[in-house]
């Protein structure tokens, strides 16, 4: 999670290449019980930006550095 000020973001990191939908359940669920939170970002090692969910991007993390 990042915090700044009163805004939160979920982050999760994963290894896998791919990522699918399933793969946002933690970030899903960590949205429903912070509801305040923008959104969430699953950072991934494939090679692609991808909207998983409303609220929810994949982010390959070579992009990131």
């Amino acid at each position: 999670m990042i915090e700044h000020g009163k805004r939160l973001l979920a982050v999760e990191v994963k290894s896998s290449p791919t990522v699918r939908l399933s793969d946002t359940d933690s970030l899903t669920l960590f949205l429903k019980e912070y509801p305040e939170t923008l959104g969430g970002v699953l950072v991934y090692s494939g090679s692609e930006i991808r909207r998983l969910h409303e609220k929810i991007v994949a982010v390959p993390w070579h992009l990131l550095g």
